[in-house]
């Protein structure tokens, strides 16, 4: 039976690189077309990929990637993914 440190073990064996910890801001940054860093940021992205880096996140940066965009889709007066549905239709009508 493997363990996950086990398979993580074995995707870093086939990948080559050494794992590489991606931070919050460098998520945000490639995720969003108003950042001045956007294409820098997905250009080291796709450079530690092709190289054979594996890239890893942890759940905080998970956690904070979440609550920036949350953030600035508020203060975009961005709609949310999912639009609430008309009163007395979708899920929990009655």
């Amino acid at each position: 039976m493997q363990t996950r440190l086990g398979l993580a073990a074995k995707s870093m064996a086939t990948m080559g690189g050494e794992p590489v910890f991606v931070d919050t801001n460098v998520l945000v940054h490639a995720n969003n077309a108003d950042s001045p860093f956007q294409n820098e940021a997905r250009q080291r992205l796709q450079d530690l990929c092709a190289a054979g880096h594996p890239l890893w996140i942890s759940r905080q940066v998970l956690r904070e990637y979440a609550a920036v965009l949350s953030r600035l889709m508020n203060e975009r007066n961005v709609f949310p993914l999912i639009p609430a549905s008309p009163q007395g239709t979708g899920a929990g009508a009655s």
